[in-house]
């Protein structure tokens, strides 16, 4: 079933294991992508000949042998630990604990620490960062404004943040963090 002129539903399960191959050399389509406003990210690159040379440069960094290192392994079990202690801390409290947002915030301290050098600490927030959390998914939201009016893109990265903040709190709340790639 034909869905746009460049998107195609195929309602055939045995038909994913072709497409999804590593055999498969496609290009990713350039309206799949240009809404996000980062043509010059990885994740982002349309040629496939170019993804795969910019995927090979980080590939290293997240390889079996990188990620069973003394460093990244002492990431994650600090980072557990902690986890650990708030979980301990509210043990008596007796008052229920979302453990799906401290797994979260798990998550996002070891990739943040590891990927960016400096952990987030979200796990040390009283709330394990409820509200950062809804400020990326409503963030998350406009990234389907760029889809449908790529032209705003630009514009809309040169606006000031007090003025971000006003048309959408949750982006604005990202931004004070200073925890947030302006992406729409």
């Amino acid at each position: 079933m034909r869905i746009t002129p460049y998107e195609l539903h195929i309602n055939d399960p045995y038909f994913s294991d072709d497409l999804f191959s590593f055999k498969a050399k496609l290009d990713r389509d350039v309206g799949a992508t240009q809404h996000f406003g980062m043509d010059d990210a990885t994740v982002f690159t349309v040629p496939y000949n170019e993804h795969k040379y910019r995927r090979a440069a980080l590939a290293p960094f997240f390889g079996r042998n990188m990620v069973l290192t003394p460093n990244c392994t002492n990431i994650v079990t600090r980072q557990v630990e902690r986890l650990c202690s708030r979980i301990e801390e509210h043990r008596g409290t007796k008052q229920p604990m979302n453990i799906g947002l401290a797994f979260k915030c798990l998550a996002t301290d070891v990739i943040s620490e590891y990927a960016l050098g400096n952990s987030y600490d979200l796990l040390d927030t009283p709330d394990f960062s409820a509200a950062w959390f809804e400020a990326q998914r409503g963030t998350g939201e406009h990234v389907l404004l760029g889809k449908h009016f790529p032209l705003l893109i630009p514009l809309l990265r040169r606006l000031p943040s007090a003025l971000i903040t006003l048309l959408s709190p949750e982006m604005g709340k990202s931004l004070a963090r200073g925890k947030v790639i302006l992406i729409c």
